[in-house]
């Protein structure tokens, strides 16, 4: 039996104050190391090495990336969730029929997408697929935000 544990969740994390687009972010890097010429950073790895529970997600809701804490909270793994449908991956717990917690997320994504604005849900019961049990859940509990984000000319949430 798995421990419940608040986590935080954030949908999606990338703002860094002054730089625009990766040909910047190369830039920052070669001049942080006294270089001249642009090193490429790996702004994957940055993302995915962050401290935080964090999912990049399409306005489709297709999971477009996800850090490696939010990888070990959900008991997930990338290759597995990357490009598919948030709700696909993390269904409702069929065992407790009184879960909302699909239609909660789901109403609150929707309303980042159609205000532009940034949403904190209260703490929310949401278990999560476990993998070493196979159609059974672990007990979790979170409290997301999510924000819309315009990067590189691309919208996601």
């Amino acid at each position: 039996m798995y421990r419940s544990i608040l986590h935080p969740f954030i949908l999606k994390v990338c703002y860094l104050k002054g730089v625009n687009g990766r040909k910047d972010l190369r830039n920052l890097s070669a001049a942080s190391r006294g270089e001249s010429a642009p090193v490429p950073v790996p702004f994957e790895r940055i993302f995915e090495s962050l401290p935080h529970l964090a999912l990049i997600l399409s306005p489709e809701l297709m999971i477009r990336g996800v850090s490696d804490a939010y990888l070990e909270a959900t008991l997930s793994e990338r290759e597995k969730i990357v490009s598919r449908y948030v709700f696909d991956v993390f269904p409702d717990n069929l065992y407790t029929p009184q879960a909302s917690s699909v239609n909660n997320l789901k109403a609150s994504l929707e309303q980042v997408i159609r205000t532009k604005k940034a949403h904190q849900m209260p703490i929310q019961h949401y278990d999560v697929p476990d993998p070493k049990a196979p159609g059974q859940f672990a007990e979790r509990y979170w409290s997301p935000f999510a924000y819309p984000e315009n990067t590189f000319g691309r919208e996601i949430i």
